[in-house]
């Protein structure tokens, strides 16, 4: 279904490093493959039989995830992005036998990708091991949710939670799929997308972030009605999040 989040990159320097630390937490399994689309290497990520992401060597920003957003027409998407304000510094690329890509940029800077797949890409719902949703966190929520809903096929809503409000996106079949949340004005990152990973336990998945050489930077917490979840860095300082839904 098209503005589905359906893919997630660690842009990474250390392959290797990341692979120990994610395998070590979430027990994926990482396989290395000659980049289609460029010279290099490309480590895909399994958690059990499903390939939900990959690393991309990476050393001109620091470590980050980035989510793909399935779209119909990678072209059409960069010009709506361009026209709505933002930037496309890969304005499209064929991944040779598998689909087309493009990186773009929002309004306030942070960055996400749209993606045409060549054989359309699995619907399976989350699971533990799995991304389970993303997050906008931004100086701008205003500007971005304008940029986005001129982008991608996303409807929004707002909600309220933990004491402020909260935009949600949502594809055309109404399926929810990230979040917007305005970043206070002394934050020290820039805005960027934040995204989670389910899990059976938030505390004992958070307990294991700092014994594999990450951080822990908002320690589990409670949101009443929806779960529980924690932010953390990797080894690298890649920023992620754990969650448990309240109903799982």
């Amino acid at each position: 279904m098209d503005g589905r989040i359906v893919w997630h990159d660690l842009m990474t320097p250390d392959a290797a490093r990341a692979r120990d630390f994610y395998g070590g937490l979430f027990g994926w399994s990482v396989k290395e493959t000659d980049m289609p689309a460029a010279e290099g290497k490309y480590w895909v990520i399994s958690s059990g039989s499903d390939a939900i992401g990959g690393f991309v060597p990476f050393t001109q920003h620091p470590p980050h995830w980035i989510g793909y957003v399935a779209v119909d027409d990678v072209d059409a998407t960069v010009k709506r992005a361009l026209a709505a304000g933002g930037t496309a510094p890969v304005p499209g690329m064929d991944v040779p036998g598998i689909g087309r890509f493009a990186v773009l940029l929002d309004p306030t800077g942070a960055c996400i990708q749209a993606w045409r797949s060549k054989d359309g890409d699995a619907d399976r719902p989350p699971r533990p091991g799995t991304f389970c949703w993303d997050q906008l966190l931004t100086h701008d929520p205003d500007a971005c949710v304008a940029f986005y809903t001129k982008v991608f096929p996303w409807t929004t809503k707002t909600l309220e939670a933990g004491g402020q409000s909260y935009t949600v996106f949502a594809c055309g079949d109404g399926r929810e799929v990230a979040g917007v949340l305005p970043m206070p004005p002394d934050a020290g990152a820039p805005p960027h997308w934040l995204s989670y990973v389910a899990v059976e336990g938030v505390d004992a998945a958070t307990a294991k972030v700092a014994k594999l050489g990450g951080r822990t930077w908002c320690p589990p917490t409670d949101l009443a009605g929806i779960g529980r979840f924690s932010v953390n860095a990797d080894a690298q300082g890649a920023m992620f999040a754990l969650f448990r839904a309240a109903h799982a």
